[in-house]
């Protein structure tokens, strides 16, 4: 049944069939169909685990699979590390043995460089820091009173309101129901 399928962790994906059953005459590899196919197919690389944590996961990371039992490499900075437990968070492990790694360096930000420059321009940079993140606030705040005007005029008096709309980030154009 379908129920057993989902339960059943270990259910491979690469044996699915995802002909329809129903139809009479069968096309061949359809776009649609073949596209279906592959998306399925990397859905099914994506969750594949060949250690403790999936391609996707460790790709986020910056890792990648060598088939060589659970080792994963960064095709970046060629870092190999081996035998995950689950107690191992691979983006830190990456970026603590090789914070110069192009990959780690476009994930962390800029400003946890700052720490190797001198104290005054640490300073100076902080303060633009707290600059750009009034100004932030500041059109934040500015943004969610151009929003509560939108709804100045909003004609349901029932759910959701007005409050709820704009909470959730709806602008009113007064126009029907759009």
């Amino acid at each position: 049944s379908p129920t057993d399928v989902l339960s059943d962790p270990s259910h491979k994906f690469e044996s699915m069939d995802a002909s329809p059953k129903w139809c009479v005459k069968k096309k061949e590899d359809s776009p649609t169909l073949a596209s279906i196919r592959h998306r399925i197919q990397s859905l099914a690389q994506l969750t594949k685990r060949l250690g403790v944590y999936t391609v996707g996961h460790m790709s986020a990371a910056g890792f990648e699979y060598t088939g060589n039992g659970d080792t994963a490499r960064c095709k970046d900075c060629g870092l190999e590390v081996s035998n995950w437990r689950s107690d191992m968070n691979p983006f830190t492990i990456h970026s603590k043995q090789r914070p110069d790694c192009p990959f780690v360096y476009n994930i962390i930000p800029s400003s946890l460089s700052n720490e190797q420059t001198n104290p005054s321009e640490r300073q100076s940079i902080e303060a633009m820091d707290s600059e750009s993140v009034s100004n932030t606030l500041l059109e934040t705040s500015l943004l969610q009173q151009v929003r509560r005007r939108t709804f100045s005029h909003w004609p349901h008096p029932t759910i959701p309101s007005s409050a709820q709309m704009m909470e959730a980030g709806f602008f009113n154009c007064n126009v029907g129901d759009r």
